[in-house]
């Protein structure tokens, strides 16, 4: 694909150059919205006596579409910042990455880190939006300011979202109270080009969408999928809520949500037609390192 990915410390130049941002965010869900969510979109079933995930041939090529197509995207855009929205976007995140460079490793407990894809050097860092997180407001504040704070080479005014996207019910009220915040942003340092990128589930095709909001030139494009295969399911999301400090979940959340359920090793099943193989997880990989690791292939692979 003619992309080259490595990763490297925040550049020192970005450090001294950071400067504080002040934020005062209205971030949050709709007064009385419910916190039950539907069952993931894929279960986990028993395969042979182990647990397993069915995914359709079909659904893995689309989703490596997906991928393929984003990343002709990021080095189109050349950001300066991207912003993985958590939970959703993180497999798709991972996806990227491991289609790029196999060996590259995303997992673990990170909150920012620099990369460069191609000539672009951006910054990564991930920013809690769910909605049943307890301060959302705060909790965005403090993540948008960390992620600038430490932006790669000194320069965030080109900042990509990534997100995903079932019924498209929590970007209708998220959206603009986030764009409202980057324009805080944006009259602290500056005119800001945001561009949002949407993993969409069960939508095919891609679409383009075009808005001005002050200082913050929003861009959305909209790419989807056959399945959204990852989405509400803690094994293949691979995030475990409870371990993340900065993160409480909202009165009345807990028993409703799947984030606080645990993480079943399980294996990939791959269907395609009559035939069937299982993959499993290599050791000590997760399923959810194993989904990236297989939609990489494929992305590479055609």
């Amino acid at each position: 694909m003619g992309l080259e990915l490595s990763q490297r410390p925040v550049l020192k130049q970005a450090l001294e150059q950071r400067q504080e941002l002040k934020l005062v965010l209205k971030i949050a869900p709709p007064d009385g919205w419910s916190f039950r969510e539907p069952p993931p979109t894929k279960e986990i079933e028993t395969y042979k006596g182990k647990p397993a995930i069915r995914i359709q041939r079909s659904e893995l090529e689309s989703f490596a579409d997906a991928v393929k197509n984003i990343l002709q995207l990021l080095g189109q855009v050349d950001p300066r910042v991207v912003l993985v929205s958590m939970r959703g976007a993180i497999p798709l995140f991972r996806c990227l990455v491991k289609a790029v460079d196999q060996k590259k490793r995303v997992d673990g407990d990170w909150t920012t880190r620099a990369f460069e894809l191609r000539r672009t050097n951006f910054t990564a860092a991930k920013l809690y939006t769910s909605y049943f997180i307890d301060g959302l407001s705060e909790v965005v504040g403090e993540g948008l300011k960390n992620a600038f704070e430490t932006a790669a080479g000194g320069d965030a005014r080109r900042v990509v979202f990534l997100d995903t996207s079932v019924t498209g019910t929590k970007l209708g009220w998220f959206m603009p109270q986030f764009i409202e915040g980057m324009g805080q942003v944006a009259e602290q340092l500056g005119r800001i080009e945001l561009v949002n990128i949407i993993l969409h589930h069960a939508k095919p095709g891609m679409r383009a969408t075009e808005q001005l909001a002050g200082n913050v030139s929003v861009t959305t494009h909209n790419f989807g999928v056959e399945s959204l295969i990852t989405e509400d399911n803690p094994t293949l999301l691979g995030v475990d809520l409870r371990k993340i400090e900065q993160v409480t979940c909202a009165e009345g959340a807990i028993g409703e949500i799947h984030a606080y359920e645990d993480e079943v090793p399980a294996g990939i099943l791959i269907e395609d037609g009559s035939n069937v193989s299982l993959v499993r997880p290599r050791h000590d990989e997760k399923t959810a390192a194993l989904f990236a690791r297989l939609i990489g292939d494929v992305a590479r692979s055609t």
